[in-house]
């Protein structure tokens, strides 16, 4: 929006704005766990706020409206930081600390920090998948001895960072953080009849799976129609894959949108949204599940408010499925992932012909949810099929994998060219991922390449690893 304040974390490279010093302390929360192949290191993300800034409003509030006002921050001023640190998940001989564990790893003192109830109890493959809780908050302070984290910091969405010295202290819980650093707007557990009259005028000819990179951005598109009139995602690649973003954009025509679903809070998800060319996307109606997240997507929500969007919030919906009947004889089913996290806890969509019965086709739409957290979405047989979280290792087999039941499908995969995870040497697709969907022929993709070459008539990619084959927006049709 012409003239609209952005916090300067939201910005990408080549912005001429003035990003905030690095913060002698921060109050963070964990915005993402990705484990390495071998699952011995991982690479984990705080979503951070400068803590001295915090206390200092804090107080403030405090002082002028009293201690049981709620405090009510500058969110479009806000030192925000996206921090990421590798951490080795287990040292290479047991100790005698961990007589029980056996073998050749014992987990280390990370796990306590993570998630000190469930640590014992989760495992990956014979060792530990680290679960965490995305409501607890963590003290970090910038440190210049060598015997802390190493970090990577972030100070606005684009590539550049800086390396410092951090120490993560004990985890913590704040009810005066959780009140300020929630999400606003109106919650439901199923859309009022204002959105659904706006939902039921949508047309779906088609559906496109747009190229942004390391991102997620799809869109219900009219025959005839220049862009789409529903989106679910506006994402880009952010951060580490901010490189992955087609040059000079992703640009989303948003002329003719009259809301967008957002399948969940992560970055890559909603972050297109703050590339001026698309910022007319603030203003619409959006359709969200309520998460508990961290400094930096609440301030994009407050964003979304300041722009005179609207911000609905879906909660406790899994397992029901709500059916919003769309123009020309289509249906959107939507529902939730009924998963703990924020992947498998966000909105899944399916577009459903109906007329006539017998060639009644769904086109499903996953975000980052696991197939196996929306078994209860029954759709017609699946004519079209985004993979979720970019082609990622899942935890479904493949029966839980919608099926075509034997008619023409196509599979699709967003992902941006050579997307990296940090020293966890994650890339996306991944080869477990792929061969999850090892009913669709993958052409040319060899199974210890995925995502190299172009996969074939029934999968499409928006990118390729080589930059050798076409990288674009992909169509999945009736």
């Amino acid at each position: 929006m012409e003239g609209q304040h952005l916090n300067p974390h939201f910005t990408s490279g080549g912005d001429r704005v003035e990003l905030p010093p690095i913060p002698r302390t921060g109050y963070a929360r964990m915005d993402d766990l990705e484990v390495s192949r071998s699952g011995l290191t991982a690479r984990i993300s705080f979503d951070m706020v400068d803590a001295d800034w915090v206390d200092k409003h804090l107080r403030r509030d405090s002082s002028m409206f009293g201690a049981d006002t709620p405090p009510v921050l500058d969110f479009e001023n806000m030192p925000l930081f996206h921090l990421e640190i590798v951490v080795r998940l287990y040292r290479d001989r047991v100790s005698k600390r961990y007589p029980w564990w056996g073998a050749q790893y014992a987990p280390t003192d990370i796990h306590r920090l993570l998630s000190p109830d469930l640590w014992r109890d989760h495992y990956f493959d014979g060792r530990f998948d680290p679960p965490y809780d995305p409501s607890a908050w963590f003290f970090i302070e910038r440190m210049s001895k060598r015997s802390s984290h190493r970090a990577n910091i972030y100070r606005s969405m684009s590539g550049e960072f800086e390396s410092i010295n951090v120490e993560i202290h004990e985890r913590f819980t704040s009810k005066q953080l959780d009140r300020v650093f929630t999400l606003p707007g109106t919650s439901a557990s199923t859309l009022e009849p204002q959105a659904l009259a706006l939902l039921s005028g949508v047309a779906c000819d088609r559906v496109v799976v747009f190229d942004v990179g390391q991102g997620n951005a799809n869109g219900m598109v009219k025959d005839g129609c220049n862009g789409p009139e529903l989106f679910y995602d506006v994402g880009a690649g952010v951060y580490g894959n901010h490189h992955t973003r087609p040059h000079g954009g992703p640009n989303l025509p948003v002329g003719n949108a009259k809301a967008v679903i957002l399948s969940h809070w992560d970055s890559d998800h909603w972050a297109g949204a703050n590339i001026p060319s698309n910022n007319e996307l603030l203003s619409k109606t959006w359709i969200a599940p309520k998460q508990t997240v961290g400094p930096r997507q609440v301030a994009f929500a407050h964003r979304i408010s300041a722009c005179k969007g609207k911000l609905l919030l879906l909660e406790g919906m899994a397992p029901r499925v709500q059916a919003i009947p769309l123009q020309g004889g289509k249906v959107l089913q939507l529902t939730q992932g009924a998963g703990r996290d924020r992947n498998d806890s966000g909105l899944v969509a399916a577009v459903e012909t109906t007329t006539p019965a017998a060639l009644c086709r769904s086109i499903i739409l996953t975000g980052d949810c696991d197939y196996c957290h929306f078994s209860h979405l029954a759709t017609a047989p699946v004519k079209g099929l985004v993979v979720p979280h970019h082609g990622a290792s899942l935890k479904s087999d493949h029966s839980d994998v919608p099926s075509s039941r034997g008619e023409p499908s196509t599979l699709a995969y967003s992902f941006g060219p050579n997307n990296a995870h940090g020293k966890s040497r994650v890339r996306h697709p991944t080869i477990d991922g792929v061969a999850l969907h090892s009913a669709w022929n993958h052409g040319s993709w060899l199974p210890s390449r995925p995502g190299v070459g172009n996969p074939g008539p029934q999968v499409l990619a928006t990118s390729d690893h080589t930059h050798k084959a076409p990288r674009g927006d992909v169509y999945l049709d009736w």
